[in-house]
């Protein structure tokens, strides 16, 4: 079916795109923010991976055992959304290690999350299996609160001297496709599933931040 061909592609295409980030940051990007960007890239890889091998995957066993990495958008675009903010404002008075201390209670958060709750694992004719949370409700409630408060802060410091107003603009519109994304979800409207656009919006703003380094750098 198309809508399968356009999905897996897209998971294709997202892997690339990551690859050639990483590849970006381990020869620009300044020790600390290599390191979160490597880390960050390959939490996205492995989501990207793990909805593949839902879509193919026959084994409804083996599926379980990919949840961990098919639903970790909720922390990569958190992470995502605060390293980009941090190359896109330019303040040297915030240091990288508050940025790593963040990632990795996120992090924590979405692991203790992740263990805690129910899932509920469908097979789809268009996508393949799909895992969500039981609890959905108060994920997507949540990942809308999070969004938002990005969203503002991205408001708040656009246009200021120094910022990369391109890039914050990109964030801003990231958290506003991912809430869309959600309420039409609620609404019962879902294109693609699993945030599936949110995540190329991301990856796009993540890739974007890792090159303003390589700009600057150059």
């Amino acid at each position: 079916m198309p809508v399968s061909y356009t999905y897996i592609f897209i998971e294709m295409l997202l892997i690339l795109m990551v690859i050639i980030g990483a590849k970006t940051a381990k020869n620009y990007a300044p020790d600390k923010i290599k390191v979160l960007s490597i880390f960050i890239i390959i939490l996205w890889l492995l989501r990207f991976t793990a909805n593949i091998f839902l879509f193919l995957s026959r084994n409804i066993i083996f599926l379980y055992i990919l949840k961990f990495f098919s639903l970790i958008n909720i922390a990569t675009i958190p992470i995502t959304a605060l390293l980009s903010l941090y190359i896109f404002y330019r303040n040297n008075e915030i240091k990288a290690d508050y940025l790593m201390v963040i990632s990795a209670i996120v992090l924590m958060a979405y692991t203790l999350i992740i263990f805690k709750m129910d899932y509920n694992l469908k097979r789809t004719e268009s996508f393949g299996y799909i895992i969500s949370f039981e609890n959905w409700l108060f994920i997507d409630f949540s990942v809308i609160v999070i969004v938002s408060i990005i969203m503002v802060c991205g408001l708040i410091i656009v246009g200021e001297k120094l910022v990369n107003s391109g890039g914050v603009a990109l964030i801003i519109t990231a958290s506003s496709v991912t809430i869309i994304e959600i309420v039409l979800k609620l609404l019962g409207i879902q294109v693609m599933p699993s945030l599936v656009i949110s995540d190329i919006v991301w990856v796009l703003a993540l890739v974007y931040a890792i090159n303003v380094i390589k700009k600057n750098k150059g």
